[in-house]
């Protein structure tokens, strides 16, 4: 099942796909430009040999279904997909606790 599933499903319920989108790019955009910023400030202290950086996330996408009751009652425009590995946040299946993990 890929993410197209979890974009219907956001149509179906009543969610702004493209909003959504908007969004979720928006703060992925947002998150690189940070990043950045930091290892660049690192840099320019000249301290990049001195310091470690550890990016990492705390938990998968929310699931499009937590149990019996759907996470969509908490937000219409969930768009995670965990690609081809099983479960999300809350879960204890790879989907839910496979997360980035880098270390410069």
């Amino acid at each position: 099942m890929g993410p197209q599933h979890t974009f219907k499903e956001c149509v179906s319920i009543g969610g702004d796909l493209d909003a959504s989108m908007r969004q979720y790019l928006a703060d992925v955009y947002d998150l690189d430009l940070n990043v950045g910023r930091v290892l660049d400030t690192i840099d320019e202290l000249g301290i990049r040999d001195n310091a470690i950086v550890v990016f990492s996330s705390d938990h998968g996408p929310a699931p499009v279904v937590a149990g019996k009751k759907s996470a969509r009652t908490y937000s219409n425009n969930m768009l995670g997909y965990a690609g081809t590995l099983h479960g999300g946040k809350h879960e204890q299946y790879e989907g839910g606790i496979r997360v980035p993990f880098i270390i410069r």
